[in-house]
């Protein structure tokens, strides 16, 4: 039995990837081909990022009032400086998806593109990741509704994730009616399952496939461990308050030193050791050798989880939902950073509980697997 899964792999972020991949093996144990349908977003290829890279960086840093007038000459200058770091991050993507997902040899740019060469499967799968948050995705987009596939075929969507805290009321009817559609529904949060009950439909909770691997297929992955001294890691992105306060405070508080992981050169200019662009392989090992987490990232949360380490959680401007909602699962909501009170990093974790609820969570899915495996089974 084949199925074929569309998601987020094209994206260059480690969760994303690691997503993909820990679905890939899901599936495969429980018996299924699978086969990544190899779909690209506008900003997914590597042309628009290195076209939009300069651009993008100078709208962050500066206000585009005041740098109006210059703001092509100082985007040229900083896509100069940052080109070579985004071919190296293309590359370390790109050989990850080549080599560890199975992919259909077609890409697909486009909705259409899809619809005149639907790849051949028993059944259809979208997820997980965010691929039903309209604000990323700048709309609703039905390749990730899977309204490409013959309507006699097995449509489902695995541990989806919406990313938001509501859908907007003008998407609301067309959600759900392509909802209805699918075969079986599950998504990632809690806060899904109710946004999708309001207009109709059921869904399982199903947690992220990275938290669904048991710890020994990522132990497959890890590299050797290079660094000799004990170390928290620290893997934040976006805007979060209070970044540098805080590892100054939690490092002095433990005596440990810090490692960052990095994706530009002006990321060396912070303090500690910093891992620019790090292989997949390499980011899981500094997560696993780490004596304790600082993230702001929801892959970061979950690796750290995994692999059993004490950690803190520095929240975003936005999009903070999916992290609030399975600290919320495990109970750790305590772990949320907390202004100058860093007392939490001195608690260690009960693992033993949060094992056990990720246990439970685990047979959850293997449950909805087996449920779908068998509607594929009637169905040919």
């Amino acid at each position: 039995m084949k199925v074929c899964i569309i998601t987020l792999h094209r994206v260059k972020n480690y969760g994303s990837v690691l997503q993909a991949y820990a679905t890939q093996v899901l599936f495969n144990d429980a018996g299924y081909e699978t086969e990544f349908i190899d779909y690209y977003r506008e900003n997914d290829t590597d042309t628009y990022a290195e076209n939009n890279l300069g651009q993008n960086i100078v709208n962050r840093l500066i206000d585009a009032k005041v740098h109006r007038r210059f703001h092509s000459i100082l985007s040229n200058i900083v896509k100069k400086m940052l080109i070579p770091s985004m071919k190296i991050n293309n590359y370390i993507f790109n050989s990850f998806v080549s080599n560890r997902l199975k992919c259909t040899e077609i890409k697909y740019f486009s909705y259409k593109e899809l619809v005149d060469a639907v790849p051949i499967a028993d059944a259809f799968c979208v997820g997980s990741d965010q691929v039903w948050n309209s604000i990323y995705n700048g709309g609703i987009l039905s390749t990730y509704y899977l309204d490409f596939v013959q309507p006699e075929k097995i449509k489902f969507s695995f541990a989806s994730s919406i990313g938001m805290d509501n859908l907007f009321e003008t998407e609301q009817d067309e959600v759900q009616k392509k909802l209805l559609t699918f075969n079986f529904v599950s998504v990632r949060e809690q806060s899904a399952i109710k946004m999708l009950k309001d207009i109709g439909i059921t869904a399982k909770r199903i947690i992220d496939p990275t938290l669904l691997l048991p710890v020994n297929k990522w132990e497959l992955l890890l590299k050797k461990n290079n660094i000799k001294y004990r170390y928290i890691l620290v893997y934040v992105f976006g805007i979060s308050k209070d970044v540098e306060k805080c590892i100054k405070e939690i490092s002095t508080t433990l005596n440990l030193k810090v490692v960052r992981i990095g994706t530009q050169p002006y990321h060396k200019l912070k303090s500690g050791k910093v891992s620019i662009n790090p292989s997949i392989e390499e980011f899981l090992t500094l997560f696993y050798y780490a004596d304790y987490v600082i993230t702001n990232s929801f892959h970061g949360i979950a690796f750290s989880v995994n692999f059993n380490k004490n950690f803190t959680v520095l929240l975003r401007d936005n999009f903070n939902y999916r992290i609030l909602d399975f600290l919320e699962l495990v109970n750790l909501q305590n772990r949320v950073y907390q202004g100058s009170d860093n007392s939490v990093c001195r608690q260690k974790i009960n693992y033993k509980e949060v094992n056990s609820i990720l246990d439970y969570e685990r047979m959850l899915s293997r449950q909805y697997i087996d449920k779908v495996l068998g509607k594929i089974n009637e169905n040919e």
